[in-house]
């Protein structure tokens, strides 16, 4: 029966009535229950529990005591089920109708995987692969993570060769050279797998999307890319310098943050749309980039913590469209490109620049500043600005009104002496550590 004939029909049912869970069930697929066997009962059906048509999922949450009973007949239409906790999982034996399957906290993994399988997560779990281990051709995603597998060789090597998408966070060792992954594979994550070097490494030929964030990898040189690579993801590493750096060809996206960057100089990006090379652990930061080449294709710029002096004199992409930076210096004189959508900027700690100095674009949607003061009688003229961030400012504020989204930090709330908003602010959240806001922070004005 159609949902909208399924919910006008529940809107009739006399209240009490022993159809009422029957329709829930069907209208929303998710009933709650201890024992397998209360899904008939909470169906009001007589009958027997492979019977069932209108379970798509199940969640097993164990206890570590739990009594293990043995577990063999389910829905006939379960395509979903997710287990956590349970410590014999040979007691389960898993239906042939599953297509995703989620494995947490549990021991002793079975050796072989129903036929249509497509989907398999399993981590923090025990897990000592055999030689019988079989995973079913249909499985297009594996994730692994924190199970402490004793070698990833075994289970790489019967990785099936229509996969997709692998995800792995166990420990691999220094090199990956010795693992040779399915070329069907477009998505790969390894991520705290304790990598050092990819030299030799052989890439899937289907290769997308490659994240090695925290890792140990020094430099990315003498690689052979495959053509495909167009998001490669290095997050906290130890990459101090992109001047030997190999890029694939047709990379967009490289988010290389957390790495302990101090110049881009002289580095040839390739046609990049996003760039992310925050940093906000280290002392030892960027403080130049006047002389660097960022790519004219660039849409997304992060670049948080980075001491940059000289933000002022340079370059921007005119089609930038997001931009996260901290300037100390000169923030006044930036030139902010036309098409700016969303902006965060950190400003002097002492909160003595006065944001009215800023030369903001017009096309600005989301605006975060950190630090600084405001006066009730500047104007922003951001006529197309929707969410409005304002993290430890100092003096009265006039929100504009096309402000839909508000949030407002301070480290004490006497900083913040008046906050003009409109009466038509959708969510607004103010915290502040020390002190509390009074009545008179808040001021209404729709005119």
């Amino acid at each position: 029966m159609p949902k909208n004939a399924l919910t006008s029909f529940y809107n009739i049912l006399p209240e009490g009535s022993i159809l009422v869970p029957v329709v829930i069930s069907r209208l929303y697929k998710r009933t709650v229950v201890s024992e397998l066997d209360e899904l008939v009962k909470a169906a009001t059906l007589a009958t027997h529990i492979d019977k069932l048509s209108f379970t798509e999922k199940i969640i097993l949450q164990f206890n570590y005591d739990h009594t293990l009973k043995p577990i063999k007949e389910w829905p006939r239409s379960l395509s979903k089920l997710r287990i956590c906790n349970h410590q014999l999982l040979h007691h389960i034996e898993l239906p042939n109708t599953l297509e995703e399957l989620f494995c947490h906290g549990v021991n002793e993994v079975w050796h072989s995987f129903p036929p249509k399988l497509q989907k398999l997560t399993i981590e923090c779990s025990n897990w000592v692969p055999s030689n019988e281990l079989e995973f079913p051709d249909s499985l297009r995603e594996l994730l692994i993570a924190y199970c402490r597998l004793p070698t990833v060789k075994r289970i790489v090597s019967k990785l099936p060769m229509k996969l997709r998408m692998l995800k792995l966070g166990e420990n691999i060792g220094s090199k990956l050279s010795f693992l040779r992954f399915p070329d069907s594979i477009e998505t790969l994550h390894l991520e705290q797998c304790g990598i050092e070097t990819l030299e030799g490494f052989m890439f899937p030929k289907s290769l997308r999307e490659l994240t090695l964030d925290y890792n140990r990898i020094l430099n990315m040189q003498n690689l052979n890319y495959p053509e495909s690579l167009v998001i490669l993801r290095l997050s906290c590493n130890v990459i101090e310098n992109l001047d030997c750096f190999d890029f694939p060809r047709l990379l967009r996206e490289l988010y290389i943050s957390e790495n302990g960057l101090v110049s881009l100089d002289g580095v040839t990006f390739p046609e990049l749309e996003v760039l992310d090379v925050s940093d906000t652990l280290r002392e030892k930061t960027i403080t130049s980039l006047k002389n660097a080449k960022l790519p004219s294709t660039l849409k997304v710029l992060r670049a948080s913590g980075h001491d940059v002096k000289d933000w002022w004199q340079t370059e921007l992409p005119e089609g930038l469209e997001v931009l996260e930076m901290k300037d100390r210096f000169h923030p006044e004189r930036i030139r902010f490109p036309p098409s700016l959508e969303q902006l965060t900027l950190e400003l002097l700690s002492s909160r003595k620049f006065n944001v009215s100095q800023l030369n903001l674009p017009q096309s600005l949607q989301t605006l975060e500043i950190l630090n600084g003061r405001s006066d009730e009688s500047f104007v922003w003229k951001l006529p197309n600005l929707q969410k409005m961030v304002l993290i430890d400012i100092t003096g009265r504020v006039n929100v504009p009104q096309s402000v839909s989204h508000l949030r407002v930090r301070n480290e004490s709330a006497e900083y913040l002496k008046c906050l003009k908003v409109s009466q038509r602010l959708d969510k607004c959240e103010i915290y502040c550590y020390r002190g509390e806001f009074d009545n008179d922070v808040f001021k209404f004005n729709d005119t």
